[in-house]
């Protein structure tokens, strides 16, 4: 705050900030596809940032010839919404984790290490040091209320609405409903071992059911012990309270603004075309999976990173002067596929829903046309589209560069994103995006040089407000 305004804060005292612990409405258990409902409490100061689902989590597998593997905590929703006395303010949209996995990956914005599982577990599990066996599942305890994974950085509403702190007692009774995502985000892997691993004679080790082989499919999880965790604040003072009213009394309303996005799947062709309707259309997200990426399969080996074996500390040799006896070794120290270099000496996988490649030929190139109009004024590579999609990710310059390889970002996290709205304009709260309200906005995202089939998403981004009036009016606007 400007210096010359800081005196204003000596007059709000008293100030208290508290959490509660919220239970659905319905079940503290969701298995996939189910709905999970929490009320938000009314007359506060409701931190939406600050809202956390926590929760543990189980899986299963009803083939005995694979186990299932759990995908980060975020992936797990497949869409949300906020309800305000039955009204939709944030609607949401369908494959929210897959959005969140895009934003993830063009921005290399990190998610909490402790409680979100960002990394897929292959033998021995980070979460609590537990070690999987051949075909056993990823599953851990829930007695006594225990959770250990929560869901605690948001898109949407929760993670962008502006001010922050939403005064509940000027709204309808709010509800948070959470639509959990299929099983297909899971992974069905065949076994735990590391692949492709020789011994020291060129003679192949004897390694079963490779991690990196697809599972016989059937995986499921069950989610037990949801809760919603909200921060609140009270003030002391009346002071807050007369500014809203003094600003509702002289404008109408006052405005929460906040970002919401669209979704739109096409099995490309060459032409993916997509219709959007929005008072400020700020930018257009792309994403490639395969065409068969709502199949369940095994963990994604990302490139460059540890995927065959090497064995180390020889424990016996039977008949050393012949190599045609395979040799026991006790170590799996793994080999990375590049030269231990981009902080590749270790492992790292990704579940197949959440692949996202290029899927075409060296020279495929891409564009956006609206209304005709083309952006980029050219046909642009992959290359040059990363550099273009760089450059329109918000608040570029408070996340760390890029530590992604141009072989991962093709086959791993080919991510596409194009701007319309002003630089910085989402730090001054300003609307500067395109309004297609008033005119047929026909968007078609083409190519050249990619798989035909290719599944492709994308999201369009804009920036809704709501606006709050006398008696607990409210006004959407998307």
């Amino acid at each position: 705050m400007n210096k010359n305004l800081s005196y204003f804060l000596q007059r709000i005292t008293g100030t208290q900030t508290n959490q509660f612990r919220l239970l659905p409405q319905n079940s503290d258990s969701a298995t996939a596809g189910s709905i999970v409902r929490f009320s938000i409490p009314s007359n506060t100061l409701w931190h939406v940032k600050a809202t956390s689902l926590m929760f543990s989590a189980t899986t299963a597998n009803s083939a005995a010839t694979a186990g299932a593997r759990l995908p980060p905590t975020e992936m797990l929703i497949d869409r949300y919404t906020v309800e305000a006395g039955g009204i939709l303010i944030g609607s949401g949209h369908t494959l929210y984790g897959v959005l969140c996995q895009a934003k993830r990956a063009l921005s290399q914005k990190k998610t909490d290490s402790v409680l979100s599982h960002p990394e897929m577990v292959r033998q021995k599990s980070y979460v609590d040091g537990s070690v999987i066996a051949t075909t056993g599942n990823e599953a851990y305890p829930d007695a006594n209320g225990q959770t250990q994974f929560a869901v605690n950085s948001w898109e949407g509403f929760l993670g962008s609405v502006s001010p922050g702190c939403v005064d509940t007692s000027l709204m309808p009774d709010i509800v948070l409903s959470f639509y959990l995502a299929g099983n297909e985000v899971l992974s069905s892997v065949a076994g735990v071992t590391l692949s492709g691993t020789t011994d020291g004679a060129d003679t192949p080790v004897a390694l079963t059911n490779n991690v990196d082989h697809a599972g016989a499919g059937g995986a499921t999880y069950q989610l037990k012990n949801l809760r919603l965790i909200v921060e609140v604040l009270s003030l002391g003072s009346s002071v807050y309270d007369e500014l809203v009213q003094r600003r509702i009394a002289s404008q109408g309303f006052i405005e929460l603004m906040y970002k919401s996005y669209q979704v739109h799947q096409d099995s490309h062709t060459g032409s993916s075309k997509f219709q959007t309707s929005t008072q400020s259309l700020d930018r257009v997200w792309i994403v490639h999976r395969a065409a068969d990426h709502a199949t369940q399969g095994g963990l994604v080996p990302v490139n460059g990173y540890k995927r065959s074996g090497a064995f180390a500390c020889v424990k016996t040799v039977a008949n050393a002067s012949s190599d045609a006896t395979p040799r026991a070794f006790n170590v799996d120290v793994g080999v990375p596929q590049y030269d231990a270099t981009m902080g590749t000496s270790a492992e790292r996988y990704m579940g197949k829903t959440f692949n996202f490649s290029r899927n075409g030929t060296a020279g495929a190139t891409h564009h956006l046309m609206l209304n005709g109009s083309m952006t980029p004024q050219f046909m642009a590579t992959s290359q040059e589209m990363y550099q273009i999609s760089r450059n329109a990710v918000e608040d570029k310059l408070n996340y760390p560069e890029s530590c992604l390889t141009l072989d991962q970002y093709l086959n791993n996290s080919f991510v596409l994103c194009f701007r319309f709205n002003l630089p910085g304009s989402e730090k001054e709260n300003t609307i500067s995006g395109i309004d297609t309200r008033a005119i047929n906005m026909a968007c078609d995202y083409r190519t050249s040089g990619i798989t035909a089939g290719t599944n492709v998403v994308i999201w369009t981004e804009h920036t809704s407000t709501l606006r709050i009036g006398n008696s607990r009016q409210i006004e959407y606007i998307g």
